[in-house]
């Protein structure tokens, strides 16, 4: 039996064989451009910028599925990476200067803001530069017309074990057969540990060489609390860790029981309990929760990934559903909180430049500039009153009167 210790990432115990991922190997080679070639390597790696694009808006509804919008902001990071003079200036200069193909003069820049990462002495800025190599990897696999790897074509109940896990990554593995994962790298703050922590998955990061030492076949012990993971551990280890999970899930069922009882204080104070819903996709787990109604439908869902605003008739029908399913609870619908950055993509045209889009021209703000999407979204709120209980909320509201 083999210990190793780790950091402890995401809380909880996997008992199962290792599967052991093999890094993807990405060779980049440097090729020499002649001088009648270097525009169409530009416009070609422009092409993978919109690629990549494209591959992030798809990963925001994913995530706006499976964890709802405070993770979302996730995408948005990886969009601004995108957009930074790194990736729109640096790379296409160096291909210019350089005369080199644009995979190597994206793994130079890259390698190069990484060494910058490495001199950090905070941990959490440090692990940032996860981000950076996920969208950078995307980058790459669209230069090189490869796929990426997908983790949901393992067939069978596993631990994970690899060098590293990008947050990309990570979010494949909701609905699959990992049971856990352990890394030779990262960290607590990283965001491959936070949404570890919120698909509810076990995992231990840091732990240096674990993905030379483990072979796939071997037996381990996954211990998310206390950042560990056992090699081929004797009977009894096992059976004291069947016992912890028995125990966590015991637990479980014990607050499963709380479920639509009154919200009470000790001294017979009573509240409400409200959840907030980030899409009508979630009313299944919303309805299991028997909550006291929803204190925040954020609604930013309707506006992503599509060219054009969605219509009175759309947006009725998405709130009256879930006006209809809280079955007289109250719902407060919050009119979307979109940026200027997001007007283009549904065919309007937005501010440019502006310098803090998440601060700026957003939400109630943007709608009075265009009256015609927050009419028609009031209309449609209004509509979805017939059929319950639903008050309005207006983010982004900075004075009145």
């Amino acid at each position: 039996m083999i210990v190793i210790k780790g950091i402890a990432a995401s809380p909880g115990i996997s008992i199962g064989k290792a599967y052991v991922v093999e890094d993807e190997d990405i060779v980049v080679e440097r090729v020499e451009l002649a001088r009648d070639r270097i525009k169409e390597e530009v416009r070609r790696f422009k092409q993978a910028q919109k690629a990549t694009l494209r591959d992030l808006d798809a990963a925001e509804q994913k995530v706006l599925k499976v964890l709802g919008k405070q993770h979302a902001k996730l995408i948005d990071a990886h969009r601004l990476i995108l957009k930074d003079t790194l990736i729109t200036q640096d790379v296409a200069k160096r291909i210019v200067e350089e005369r080199v193909n644009a995979e190597f003069a994206l793994s130079e820049a890259l390698d190069q803001v990484n060494r910058q990462f490495e001199k950090m002495d905070d941990e959490f800025f440090r692990e940032r530069r996860h981000d950076l190599f996920d969208v950078g990897k995307r980058l790459l696999l669209h230069l090189m017309k490869r796929q990426k790897r997908s983790l949901a074509e393992i067939d069978h109940e596993c631990v994970l074990i690899v060098r590293n896990l990008l947050p990309s990554d990570t979010l494949g593995l909701k609905d699959t057969n990992i049971l856990g994962f352990a890394t030779d790298l990262g960290g607590k703050t990283s965001h491959t540990a936070i949404l570890a922590q919120s698909l509810e998955i076990p995992a231990v990061v840091g732990l240096s060489d674990v993905s030379r030492r483990v072979k796939t076949g071997d037996l381990v012990v996954l211990d998310g609390e206390q950042g560990m993971v056992i090699i081929n551990p004797g009977p009894e280890t096992i059976a004291k860790y069947e016992k912890v999970q028995q125990r966590a899930v015991a637990e479980e069922r014990s607050l499963e029981a709380l479920k639509g009882l009154p919200a009470v204080t000790q001294d017979g104070r009573v509240f409400r309990l409200e959840v907030n819903l980030d899409s009508p996709d979630e009313l299944k787990s919303v309805a299991a929760l028997q909550a006291d109604g929803i204190g925040l439908f954020r609604t930013e869902y309707l506006f992503l990934n599509r060219s054009e605003a969605p219509g009175e008739e759309e947006q009725a029908k998405a709130y009256t559903t879930v006006v209809k399913a809280m079955d007289g609870r109250e719902v407060i619908i919050r009119t979307a909180d979109i940026g200027g950055d997001r007007l283009s993509h549904i065919g309007i045209e937005g501010p440019k430049n502006e310098t803090n889009p998440f601060m700026g021209l957003r939400g109630v703000r943007l709608f009075l500039r265009h009256l015609d999407l927050f009419k028609t979204q009031l209309r449609a709120i209004l509509r979805s009153t017939l059929k319950g209980k639903v008050r309005v909320m207006i983010p982004m509201v900075s004075s009145v009167g």
